[in-house]
């Protein structure tokens, strides 16, 4: 199954054809990637404004950052190792190198996965945690001493074995990759704007370092280049035409430009983050369906094969869900009843299952004779107790482990939803018949938790009512199913989604038309229309959560019953 990602450029004026922008210094956007804001020299960008960047590549810093990915020329830049000019005792025998740009290429650099820890982690935690999961060849004998301190991974080896496990499953013409920007200039947001979305088309390892002999250290140049299908003319991939959307908004001030910009959902943050980071199919179905949401609007409003953008991001929006498959979370799952190396695991045995439509009898197979599927390393890795744990689980339990299954958890989210104890020590109030009848309440007794914990409507719904096409593969059975778009657990979740968003933007009390025309223009599939009749009919079930407000007009509200108790103690 192809591995998606996504790759950080900077934003420019006039595309990413290999121009200067045009009007460089009025650019801020940009300067929200450390290396512009850095080394960016005002003075020489406006004096090449609008100009070929080919033959100024030392002088202008997008391109190391992206911002050449459209462009058909070849580019070649210096690179200079960065600890050379303060560390002459260690370093003074790497050499400058030349880093070699293909035409319609992205520099990738997946620096989350070059760190020793991330913020708020301690020592190597992070890199130890991914060493771990992917069964990485990371030797921490291998790193050199150093006078100074560094967060990243030095040794040549190490940073092979690193990109080799990240670029393993990044198929060519079958991996998406998605382009995004930290800022654009005509929206005011703090989230991750999508810049077009196209086909991985190859991939161009990165050099080592040139160096003399007369130091030991080894060490290769971060940036894979990843050749892409993203062309003007949008046949197999296209940018979204953001700058061609603000001239029109110019001449109609009462479009708004935050209808058609594509935006990565805050639940997947992580995955737009890092400069190069592998993005779950879960998000990417996001991205997809809100690309289509944008793409209706925009062939309103300006000339272009749209429709035909359309049609070829619906292909892709099916290829990833057949890729996804029913149970994307057994390996968070295998996580919460103490598996060790869960995820190489749950990849061992969906090479073994093949047809998901016997999937959950076909693992217990695997489970109850595992020295016929697994070798001496993954039975130790199994565990005979936690082989027994999932055996002896009851009718029950065991239908929640594969309700849970078909969520795309972390393992954290698996483990503390899964497991009694664990789920009443952080304040999940709420037992397994209740979720097994309600799988939305997943959501609705995590939405107020920690950000670690909280499991978004979208990922319950994706969950329990996908599209046909994988449902029509292994169907939920009851009490869990969910057989209508309108649903009432599922209206009720995403009710209360939109209540909290309300709230964050001051609004305690909502109208219920607005929470109906927000809920109708989502951008979800199966889609979910709701009427006012439909919201009368299920109103009991609806003051579980929230209260009903009856205006002076005669026009209906709504208010979380959180923040209903506020309001009565005040």
């Amino acid at each position: 199954m192809a591995q998606h990602i996504s790759i950080r450029v900077p934003w420019k004026d006039n595309g990413y054809n290999g121009k200067v922008c045009d009007k460089p210094c009025y650019n801020t956007s940009c300067l929200r990637l450390k290396n512009i804001s850095e080394t960016r020299d005002d003075s020489i960008e406006s004096m090449l404004a609008g100009k070929n960047i080919k033959g100024h590549e030392e002088e202008i810093p997008c391109l190391s950052e992206g911002g050449c990915f459209m462009s058909e020329e070849e580019y070649n830049k210096i690179t200079v190792y960065p600890y050379k000019s303060n560390n002459s005792k260690t370093h003074s025998h790497f050499r400058e190198t030349v880093l070699h740009y293909p035409p319609f290429s992205f520099p990738a650099r997946p620096f989350a996965w070059t760190m020793l820890h991330k913020s708020g982690q301690f020592n190597d935690e992070n890199i130890e945690t991914l060493v771990k999961k992917y069964g990485i060849d990371y030797n921490a004998d291998r790193e050199p001493d150093l006078s100074f301190r560094t967060n990243w991974v030095q040794d040549a080896t190490n940073q092979r074995a690193i990109f080799k496990t990240f670029y393993e499953n990044v198929e060519e013409n079958k991996s998406l990759v998605i382009p995004y920007a930290k800022q654009v200039p005509f929206i005011d947001d703090a989230r991750r704007v999508v810049i077009g979305i196209g086909f991985v088309t190859s991939i161009t390892e990165p050099p080592e370092h040139e160096h003399t002999d007369e130091g030991k250290i080894r060490s290769i140049l971060w940036k894979t280049m990843i050749g892409h299908s993203i062309r003007d003319d949008r046949h197999n991939g296209f940018l979204m035409p953001y700058r061609e959307m603000m001239d029109y908004a110019e001449t109609h001030p009462d479009f708004d430009i935050n209808s058609v910009t594509v935006i990565a959902d805050d639940e997947f943050f992580d995955e737009f983050s890092y400069a190069t980071e592998h993005v779950s199919y879960d998000a990417v179905i996001s991205v997809l369906l809100q690309i289509i949401k944008s793409l209706e609007i925009i062939k309103k409003c300006i000339p272009g094969n749209w429709n035909e953008c359309i049609k070829w991001t619906r292909d892709r929006l099916n290829e990833v869900w057949i890729d996804r498959g029913v149970f994307p979370g057994l390996s968070s799952m295998l996580y919460a009843i103490g598996i060790k190396n869960n995820y190489v695991i749950a990849n061992k045995i969906k090479k073994i299952v093949t047809d998901e439509s016997c999937f959950e009898a076909k693992v217990e197979e695997i489970f109850g004779n595992p020295k016929r599927y697994f070798n001496v390393n993954e039975l130790e890795q199994l565990g005979k107790t936690e082989i027994k744990t999932f055996l002896g689980l009851s009718k029950e339990r065991k239908h929640l482990f594969w309700l849970m299954a078909r969520m795309s958890l972390t393992d954290v989210q698996a483990k503390i939803i899964f497991n009694k104890e664990e789920r009443i020590s952080v304040g999940i109030n709420v037992t397994d018949i209740e979720i097994i009848e309600n799988p939305y309440i997943v959501y609705e007794k995590t939405r107020n938790l920690p950000s670690e914990y909280v499991v978004s409507v979208k990922k319950i719904d994706m969950s329990v009512f996908p599209p046909e096409i994988i449902r029509d593969i292994n169907s939920l059975e009851e009490p869990s199913v969910v057989e209508s778009n309108n649903d009432n657990r599922r209206i009720r979740a995403y009710v209360i989604s939109q209540l909290e968003e309300e709230a964050l933007n001051g609004h305690t009390v909502y109208p219920m038309d607005f929470i109906i025309s927000h809920i109708n223009e989502l951008p979800i599939e199966p889609e979910c229309h709701i009427t006012g009749d439909i919201m009368h009919s299920i109103v009991d079930f609806l003051e579980r959560e929230m209260a009903i407000i009856t205006c002076e007009d005669g026009s209906i509200a709504y208010q979380l019953n959180r923040l209903k108790k506020f309001d009565d103690i005040i």
